[in-house]
């Protein structure tokens, strides 16, 4: 009040709100600051408000300040006269209001940063009781892991082996990332994790009670939100100037939520999860070494996870300053980012054919702590989630009637897909990743170019490295990450009505696919889905 009055005396009443302003935007991270310093058994219920200060729109009295059409974003934080002239006598097309604020939002962030460098010392998180995210190896368990639940129509249900590129501005979104990021030790040989339960907007909520996978026919769904999630790990990130984050995650695996608490003394939801295996992995003689059961739930993370998921991969953007980098710099960067998209590669680092003795010593290992009755726990859970249709095969599939084997699927599959590559002429865009899971020593018909295709990309492209042979690397892990990486063909850009409801097009499909809890009812699916749309255009 007395910088007001005092300056409205002397250099006007805009130059009055503009100091006020930046006096404001000085104080606030300061007076977040004290209420730490003063009530330190309350920091975690203090974290979100730190990430709100983070960002521009969120500056205190300044975001209320309204635009009044001028040319410059930041003209709201003057105010135009009846002539559209401002109040310092000016037209407003000097640019030195837009200078003063960028400097005072600089100088804002540079302080928001430091206190969120101070805020999120883990020692410090610790002691304030947040809880930490621990892993059961043996029971394949992850107790009070973050949970991403964005309900907003940007994000989708991610389905293991994909990669994705996510843009967060949420305030307590932030908080969370902030601080599985800033953890020293993270799990899991050291990543960073959260598990994704994709929730439905208001509309998408009302349209999943009255469709179902494959029917014309309309039916309830009473199944309630999802309960079926995806382990996401964050291979990089950049902290914008604005105060948001740009991620990159690459999903791993899928889960059951067998706990959930929103209320959890992190700020942020968590939940105690099962990692689920498909069937095919649960019902394996025990006796087959690294394709036991055992490997049920062990062995995606602690054996194939290393070749599965390249762990090299990173942004090649600059991190900018210690404010954070620019979105404008970000934007030139849009080509490069859009590489990282839409499957995780393969790693061209570990060499199967020379590790495969390697890894079945090391699965081995594992498996001898692996009792019989932690495998029929986990196939009696199994059986309760499927009675409860919380994993559910599509209407059309019976494993005891006329369905083809996995072997007979996957090939099956392979040449829709080459069909479709045909009838769409889309041959020369043909994602390599995708390519890469294409078997060895099948027969295929004599008009398949997709083997033909696969010996062009090993000459032409750098990165491409097509998956080991069934000798080093079982076919049940080929044939499940192709169940779930095949539908991305059938995504699509959905623009229309017509397109956002199309049951071909339509992205939920997803979830679907993401409960499905066999590898050989997700590959009939796939197929059921390449023979409809394919029919359209023969």
């Amino acid at each position: 009040k007395t910088i007001a009055t005092k300056t409205a005396a002397s250099h006007g009443p805009a130059t009055a709100r503009m100091k006020c302003a930046a006096f404001t935007g000085r104080l606030m991270p300061l007076f977040v600051l004290s209420l730490i310093l003063l009530n330190p058994d309350e920091t975690v219920g203090i974290a979100p408000i730190v990430s709100l200060l983070a960002r521009k729109s969120t500056a205190g009295p300044l975001s209320k300040i309204a635009d009044r059409g001028s040319k410059s974003r930041y003209r709201p934080f003057l105010a135009a006269n009846a002539n559209g002239n401002y109040d310092d006598g000016t037209d407003g097309n000097d640019g030195s209001d837009k200078k003063n604020v960028d400097e005072v939002e600089r100088t804002r962030m540079s302080d928001i940063r430091s206190i969120q460098k101070s805020f999120y010392d883990y020692s410090g998180m610790q002691s304030s009781g947040a809880t930490a995210t621990t892993v059961d190896t043996k029971a394949g368990t992850i107790s009070n892991l973050p949970l991403w639940t964005s309900a907003t129509i940007r994000t989708v249900t991610e389905l293991p082996g994909r990669s994705t590129i996510g843009f967060v501005n949420d305030a307590v979104e932030i908080h969370m990332f902030e601080t599985v990021v800033r953890s020293p030790s993270g799990i899991l040989g050291g990543g960073h994790y959260v598990g994704q339960l994709k929730l439905d907007t208001a509309k998408q909520q009302e349209e999943r009670t009255v469709r179902r996978w494959g029917e014309d026919e309309k039916k309830p769904d009473d199944r309630g939100p999802p309960k079926v999630g995806t382990l996401l790990r964050i291979m990089d990130y950049r902290r914008l100037d604005d105060g948001r984050l740009l991620l990159l995650l690459h999903a791993v695996d899928r889960f059951v939520v067998v706990r959930r608490d929103d209320n959890s003394a992190s700020a942020y939801p968590v939940a105690d999860v099962q990692i689920v295996p498909d069937l095919e992995e649960l019902l394996l003689p025990a006796d087959r070494g690294a394709e036991g059961a055992c490997g049920a739930v062990r062995f995606p993370f602690h054996a194939w996870h290393a070749y599965e998921y390249d762990d090299t991969v990173r942004f090649n953007i600059e991190e900018g300053d210690e404010i954070g980098i620019s979105l404008q710099k970000l934007l030139r960067n849009g080509e490069e980012l859009g590489k990282f998209m839409p499957f995780v590669p393969y790693s061209s680092s570990v060499d199967l054919e020379k590790e495969s003795v390697a890894v079945a010593v090391a699965v081995a290992e594992r498996c001898a702590a692996i009792t019989e009755e932690d495998t029929a726990a986990l196939a009696e859970k199994m059986s309760e989630w499927v009675c409860a249709d919380i994993l559910k095969e599509v209407p059309s599939y019976s494993p005891h009637v006329d369905v083809p084997t996995t072997d007979d699927l996957e090939r099956t599959v392979w040449i829709l897909i080459d069909e479709y590559v045909r009838l769409r002429d889309v041959l020369g865009v043909f994602p390599h990743q995708l390519l890469a899971l294409l078997p060895r020593s099948v027969p295929w018909p004599d008009d398949f170019v997709m083997e033909r295709l696969s010996d062009l990309y090993s000459v032409t492209v750098a990165d491409y490295v097509r998956v080991a042979g069934d000798e080093h690397y079982p076919a049940q892990r080929r044939q499940k990450r192709l169940s779930y990486a095949a539908a991305a063909l059938l995504g699509g850009t959905m623009t229309t009505d017509a397109q956002k409801n199309h049951a071909l097009l339509n992205r939920r499909i997803r979830r679907t696919l993401l409960e499905i809890p066999s590898t050989r009812g997700r590959l009939w699916a796939v197929k059921e889905r390449f023979e409809a749309y394919n029919a359209q255009f023969q």
